[in-house]
Order: C-alpha cells, then structure tokens, then sequence
C-alpha cells in the first residue's frame, strides 16, 4: 500500500537546516547523482568525494554545496542535501558560485535547461548566515553560550571557552582584548584558539535572543561544535580563493600576536590555490 506524499518544497529548501548537523546529512545513497568517486591517495575523506563542476576537484561533501534543479527547471541550493534529484556539487566559495554561474555550468552537468539566478551566490551565502544562526541559537537554548563582556572574559580566563564570538562590528579595541587572552591561554596548552567574527551584533541579537550581544563564549559540547563547524563554513565562502595573493604571510607571522592570526585564517585559505578558471573538460 502506497501512502500520499507530500511534494519537497524546494522554494524553501533549507527550512530543515536547523534540525540538521552540517556535514551530517548526506543524500541517499540510491539517488541518482553527481558523480561519486573513490577518494585517491590523501584525499581528505575516506568514504566518499563529489565532484566540482568548476574545479574539477574531488572534495568531501561539507566542502561543497550541492544545487538541484525544481520542478520549475530552477536551480535551488539545497544545505542541508535532502531534495530528491540529481545534484550539482559547486566548492563552497562565493567565486566558484559565481564561475558557475557564469560559465553555465549547471545546464552543462545536467544536459538540460536551467534556470538561474544572477544572486545565486548571494543566496547561498545568506543561507549559510542562517544556518550560522541557528546553530547558535540551539547551542543557546542548551547553556553553551555566555554573553557580555566581563562574563565572557571570566569564561575565557577559566578555560570554559572552546570558541570566542565577536560581532563582526565590534569595536577594535574590546575585540583586540578578548581575542589576544584567547589565544595566550588557548597557545598555552597547545590548542586552536577558533575565534568566529562572521555575524553582525544585529545577527547575533537575533540567533541569541538578547540585546547589543558584541562578544560570547561558546562552551564545549555536539552543539557547541556544530557552530563553529557552521561559522568556519561561512568564512570560507565568504574569502575570496587568491587573497592569499595580496598577502605577505612572512611579515604577518613577525610578531606572536600576528602569526596566530595568520594560523586562524589558515584554513579559509585553502582554496587558493585552485585554479577556477580551469575548463570543465580540461
């Protein structure tokens, strides 16, 4: 007996992206799909790599962003890689989106027409702020976040802290201070000090639930890990592939304070030496 079911909602897409774990949702593995090939030697993940249609690079699923095409011959982002379809997998950066957009690129992996949006990058960044949200919001709700300065600064001298969040509008000056004692401490027993400036005070009012919310301390813990995964996942579209080009690492790494700074964004980085103006079929 065949039960009704109800259609995905694809201009919502992302309504779920609150109940699911970055990188925790997979598609099926029975639904036809963008290539999945076996990871060669040193390839990040063990189980399984999708294809970029821009960079022609093998990547784990969370560095990706998987599209799909809607009943309307639209294409949607979908995060959370739960819509029924082939998807087209783009590396998760604002460039690489827009190269795909450019170049047409998903009427090409998908051999039929498609529809998209000029802001399609724009769209899947605002997703990714969203998702930033809500995690926090839910690591609130679980009592993993202080907020306000002087509790925040207790928790970081008290080693409760396993993040430091910074409204990306904060001042210079009370920014500087928490984020200096963070990683002294951190440095001190020889771990990352992750120090997450991607959401606005207005952003953070709003995941958190307070007023003028500038700093906070996210505790360990599941949740507590899902933020900074999410946070991380929204710099990292967020920096352009080359701007390593315009910058001197060697004279950042000068003095302690600058070369921690320089390991923090590290990984944001990791995409520059991609090339995105490959050719597809190169």
């Amino acid at each position: 007996m065949t039960g009704d079911r109800t259609a995905p909602n694809y201009a919502h897409a992302t309504a779920d992206i609150a109940a699911v774990a970055p990188g925790t949702a997979c598609v099926p593995a029975d639904l036809a799909d963008a290539p999945v090939r076996a990871p060669r030697p040193g390839k990040p993940d063990p189980d399984r790599v999708r294809l970029c249609v821009v960079t022609r690079q093998e990547l784990p699923p969370d560095q990706l962003v998987r599209f799909v095409l809607s009943p309307e011959a639209t294409i949607v982002p979908d995060l959370a890689r739960r819509l029924p379809g082939r998807g087209v997998w783009v590396t998760a950066s604002r460039r690489a989106i827009e190269q795909a957009v450019k170049r047409g690129l998903f009427a090409k992996s998908l051999k039929t027409f498609a529809k998209v949006d000029k802001d399609l990058a724009d769209q899947v960044e605002r997703l990714l702020a969203v998702e930033a949200r809500q995690a926090l919001s839910l690591a609130n709700k679980a009592g993993l976040v202080s907020t306000g300065f002087s509790k925040v600064e207790i928790a970081l001298e008290k080693g409760l802290a396993e993040a430091l969040i910074t409204a990306s509008d904060a001042s210079i000056d009370g920014a500087g201070k928490l984020s200096r004692k963070f990683k002294a401490i951190r440095s001190a027993t020889g771990r990352d000090a992750p120090i997450l400036q991607d959401l606005s005070t207005a952003e953070l009012n709003f995941a958190i639930g307070g007023s003028n919310v500038v700093h906070a301390a996210l505790a360990r813990g599941g949740l507590g890990r899902r933020v900074i995964l999410s946070f991380r996942r929204l710099q990292r579209f967020r920096v352009p592939p080359d701007a390593v080009v315009s910058v001197t690492v060697d004279a950042l790494a000068s003095t302690p304070e600058t070369k921690s700074d320089v390991a923090a964004v590290a990984p944001a980085l990791d995409l520059a030496a991609v090339n995105l103006d490959r050719s597809p079929d190169s």
